[in-house]
This record gives C-alpha cells, sequence and structure tokens, in this order.
C-alpha cells in the first residue's frame, strides 16, 4: 500500500475536491468522521480527505461496522481498516454485530438493516465526540443505480432526485467521481482495499442494476448514458429542492405544529382540510411529505401509497380514519382537519398504550396562578366582589371565563377527560345535559385533541370545559354577588 503518490493532480482527486467546493462540504478546522467499510469507494474517500487534512486543518476520524458475515471475510477486513487507519495516524472506531440476524429480528432486508445500523452508530460517535460531518463513500454509480432503484419501484420527482451530496451532517464528496475513476485511482497508485464478492452476486436489486441492467444500456444503447443521466439527476435535484422548500414554506403557513411536552421535538401536526384542498393533487402530496419529515425526522418506509391513501380521506365531514404508516407515526382524519401524529410505542417506552392510561386530576387553588405542565397550560385565577353588569363590560375570550363564585362547591380540581365514562354537563346556552363524547362532535374536536382539554370540576359538577363552554349551573346571573374570573394560557 502506497499513498505517496496521491497528489491533487490526479484526476479522481480532483473531482472529489471539486464536489466538494461546489456543494460547500468543509470548511477550515471540521471535525469529519469517515464511514470505511475496505472497499474502494471508502478506501478512496479517506485517502482523499487524509491528502488535503493539513491545509484545509481538518480532524480526522474513521468508524467501522464488522457485519460479521461472509465466513469470517468480515473480520479480515476489519484487520486490514485497522492497518490502513494505523498508517494515515487516524483514530478508528469499530462496532461488531451480527447484522443479518438483526435486520431478520427488525423485518427488514439485510442491505436496508445494515445501512441502518451503520448510521445509527455513525451518528451516535459523532454526537458524543463533538464531530461536525460524517462522510460517507457513495459514488456517481451508486447515484444511477439508486435512480434506477426508485424508477422500476414507482418513486416520485422526490426518488427520482437520486442521492443528495449533502444533508445534514453528512457530506458525499464522491458523489459526482465515477466508480472506473476511482478505480484507476487506487491501481495507478497501488492503494490496496478490500474487495467484496458478494458485489458480484445478482441476489440484491441493487446488484442486477450494477451488473446486468446498467452494461446492457452501455452497450446496447448508449455508451455515455451514465454522464447523461448524472446531468438528468441534476435536473431533477434542483426541481425536487424547488418544490420542496416551497412546500416547507406552505406546511408553515397553513398548519399547526405541537411539540412534545418536553419540548424536544414535533409532535403533533394539525391541517385544515379546506387549506391543503386549495393546492393542486401534486402539490398535495409534497406538502404532506413535507409534513411526515418534520414528524418522522425521515420519509423512510414512507410510499406513495401511504400518500395516495391520505388524499382519498381530505374531504371534510364524513366519518373518522386513522392510518399507521409505521410503528410511531399515524395519520388521523377528523371532521375538517387532518393530524399526524408521533407517539413513543408502548414497546419501547414501557407505558401502558395511551387508551388505558388513567386520567390525571390536579387541585385548583382560586386565586392563584398554577402551571399544569402535562395538560400544556398555565391558568391565572382571581376572585374578587362583582355582579353581571361587571360581566357585561368585559371582552371575553375563549380561553377565560367569569363564573358565580357561590355556586362552585368546593374542592375545585382540573383533570383530563376519560373516554367511555360517559360524563355530562350542561352546557351554556343548551337545553338539558349532554354527554362531553357528544359536545366534542358538534363542536368537531378531533379525538386527538379530547384528552388534551382541561375540564375544570367542582365537588358535584364540571364547572368549564376548558377553553370551550361553562356550566348553566355556574354561570354569573342577576343574583351574583362574588365572581371567580379564570384564564389560560398556553406553554
Amino acid at each position: 500500500m502506497s499513498l505517496n503518490d496521491l497528489n491533487i493532480k490526479d484526476k479522481a482527486v480532483k473531482s472529489v475536491l471539486k464536489t466538494i467546493l461546489k456543494f460547500k462540504m468543509l470548511d477550515s478546522g471540521d471535525s469529519i468522521l469517515v464511514s470505511i467499510s475496505g472497499g474502494p469507494d471508502s478506501v478512496f474517500l479517506t485517502s482523499v480527505l487524509n491528502l488535503i487534512k493539513d491545509d484545509s486543518n481538518l480532524k480526522l476520524y474513521c468508524f467501522h461496522l464488522d457485519h460479521k458475515t461472509r465466513d469470517g471475510q468480515s473480520k479480515k477486513d476489519a484487520e486490514f481498516i485497522k492497518g490502513f487507519c494505523n498508517q494515515l495516524g487516524i483514530k478508528l472506531f469499530k462496532e461488531e454485530i451480527d447484522a443479518k440476524k438483526w435486520s431478520i429480528e427488525n423485518k427488514l432486508s439485510f442491505q436496508e438493516g445494515a445501512r441502518k445500523l451503520r448510521n445509527k452508530f455513525l451518528e451516535s460517535i459523532a454526537s458524543g465526540h463533538e464531530i461536525k460531518k460524517i462522510a460517507v463513500g457513495h459514488d456517481a454509480d451508486d447515484n444511477i443505480e439508486t435512480f434506477f432503484i426508485h424508477l422500476i419501484r414507482g418513486s416520485g420527482l422526490k426518488g427520482l432526485a437520486g442521492i443528495k451530496p449533502k444533508k445534514g451532517k453528512f457530506i458525499r464528496p464522491l458523489i459526482e467521481t465515477s466508480r472506473k475513476e476511482i478505480l484507476n485511482s487506487l491501481e495507478k497508485n497501488s492503494i490496496r482495499y478490500c474487495k467484496d464478492r458478494t458485489n458480484l452476486e445478482n441476489i440484491y436489486f441493487r446488484n442486477k442494476i450494477r451488473n446486468l441492467l446498467v452494461p446492457f444500456i452501455e452497450q446496447n444503447l448508449s455508451k455515455n448514458f451514465k454522464k447523461k443521466l448524472q446531468n438528468t439527476i441534476q435536473i431533477l435535484s434542483d426541481e425536487n429542492d424547488f418544490i420542496g422548500n416551497i412546500a416547507e414554506k406552505t406546511i408553515r403557513r397553513i398548519a399547526t405544529f405541537k411539540k412534545n411536552p418536553e419540548g424536544d421535538r414535533i409532535d403533533t401536526i394539525e391541517v385544515p382540510i379546506k387549506k391543503l384542498q386549495a393546492y393542486p393533487d401534486a402539490f398535495k402530496k409534497r406538502i404532506l411529505l413535507s409534513a411526515i419529515e418534520k414528524v418522522k425526522g425521515n420519509l423512510e418506509n414512507i410510499k406513495s401509497a401511504n400518500i395516495n391513501d391520505i388524499l382519498k380521506t381530505c374531504f371534510p365531514g364524513g366519518e373518522r380514519k386513522e392510518l399507521l404508516f409505521t410503528e410511531n407515526l399515524k395519520f388521523v382524519k377528523e371532521a375538517d382537519k387532518i393530524f399526524l401524529l408521533y407517539e413513543k410505542s408502548s414497546a419501547a417506552t414501557g407505558q401502558a398504550p395511551k387508551e388505558y392510561i388513567i386520567p390525571k386530576e390536579y387541585i385548583f387553588n382560586p386565586g392563584e396562578k398554577q402551571k399544569y405542565r402535562e395538560l400544556g397550560i398555565e391558568v391565572f385565577s382571581e376572585v374578587f366582589n362583582g355582579n353581571i353588569d361587571y360581566i357585561k363590560k368585559q371582552l371575553v375570550s375563549g380561553l377565560e371565563v367569569y363564573l358565580d363564585y357561590d355556586k362552585i362547591v368546593p374542592p375545585v380540581k382540573v383533570k383530563t377527560w376519560e373516554s367511555g365514562k360517559g360524563e355530562k354537563f350542561f352546557p351554556l346556552g343548551v337545553k338539558g345535559s349532554k354527554k362531553l363524547h357528544d359536545f366534542f362532535i358538534d363542536e368537531k374536536i378531533p379525538q386527538s385533541e379530547r384528552d388534551k382539554i382541561p375540564i375544570f370540576f367542582d365537588g358535584e359538577k364540571i364547572i368549564w370545559v376548558g377553553k370551550y363552554r361553562i356550566d348553566e349551573r355556574s354561570k354569573v346571573d342577576s343574583n351574583t354577588r362574588k365572581i371567580l374570573h379564570i384564564k389560560i394560557f398556553d406553554i
């Protein structure tokens, strides 16, 4: 193995450096974690970054995942990588796991499972060691193969736009460099690498495209088709980014975003159907994809059929619809709104499923300012002498109420709604009583939102369905002498 002759005049090296500059992948002083398998792409990527690390003031690290496959060959690859990194003076992080077994347990193909595992380790190491960038070795041929995979599987523009050169922490400096250029450079500079015989086996979908489809097109249809297709992918990528940016701005404008109590991620996106209906179906899909990505964090395992299923339900009225996309992502259509919900699974959290969690009660002290973090509200209240004439002069919002304090039987509490209990109250302005469930339906309050509504009640009755309606029996009238004023603030 010799790296002494590799220099920036090398054709493949120049191609990589051009890509790094074009997409602004690196800054002086960056720390980079390189995903290295031992194959030609990752070895070449590491070699190029090592070549420029001093001039660019880069800090290089490598990570290798031993999949424990190929009858022990993966262990030999791990030993090769250890020696390679030692020669270059690069710190190596390594892990080993039975990727095949893990993929079967998680109902994934081996290639998809291995990729998920690898990315999980890469992100964990980068985060734990404050490494800014993660470099992976996808080359131009990988991009072409990915295009065909998505084309054959029936992808839309987003899939046909290919592999992004840069996304988040991940950078792909080889994405515009061909596999042939990389192999020629490695051979010319006598740089050794590992050969994976499984790449020659036409078992996997990608291998069939690489070994059968692409050579057939080159030999029988167009020798220069790769270069032409690269240009097409770039055009599609630019158009995809343009439409994606507009969809991103649109979803922010028409939707309501709600974070979980810890505030570390969006767990609900609420979209009024009428606002979504204003756009053509093609753009509706992009809006929905943008919303899903915001809630889920990515679009893995989201199929075009999922989006079509949502569109079929996007009309006001009708019965409630609920679709489970992945383990944690749920779509709900109710009344005139649609909701995308991220929910931690009971298996993952060790908690009981939502429908079996007992509703919580909280003490409410009239005249005090109190926070109920699990309900996402802060409550201000006061008790003062007053009558109905005072109330008539007030501009009252839906977040506040004035009640007859003498009609309230202590203690006062706040709780969440309990489905199936059949609780009733006497809504102001309505003759007779009504079940909370029926009241929510009349008010078109989605089922997914009902357990977040604060219910204020005293020792005998409900006095206020927070933000919506007071009980007739608690209203201020001509006999009122003392008033309880309650106002809710979202937190």
